[in-house]
């Protein structure tokens, strides 16, 4: 597969002024570089904005913790639940209570260690 650049010198060797085409077509060379010079800003710019938010993304995916769901008895060892199950779960990293165990806390967006 070829690079950005290796594709932008392809076209740019199209241009008539490379082929020595210069003087009869002065208005449609000029614009033809000026297409090439836009497609290449263009298309540098998407790329260093696709390279921000990969950067952006693997930041935010190192500040996700771990942790894993604790039952009503595992949080309150000392009460005893009015029901034997279905009242949900809680976080170990942020505490807070979830009706289901997801693969993730959806008040802290801790992810789940699974129980093995």
């Amino acid at each position: 597969m070829k690079s950005f650049d290796e594709i932008m010198n392809d076209i740019e060797n199209k241009h008539p002024y490379k082929q020595g085409n210069r003087s009869p077509h002065l208005e449609y060379n000029d614009g033809w570089q000026d297409a090439c010079d836009c497609v290449r800003r263009y298309v540098t710019d998407l790329l260093e904005q696709q390279q921000k938010e990969i950067e952006q993304l693997k930041a935010r995916q190192k500040d996700i913790k771990s942790a894993k769901w604790l039952t009503w008895e595992e949080k309150f060892p000392d009460a005893k639940p009015p029901r034997e199950n279905g009242l949900g779960v809680f976080c170990t990293a942020c505490g807070l209570h979830s009706d289901n165990m997801y693969s993730f806390c959806p008040n802290c967006g801790s992810k789940m260690k699974e129980e093995k």
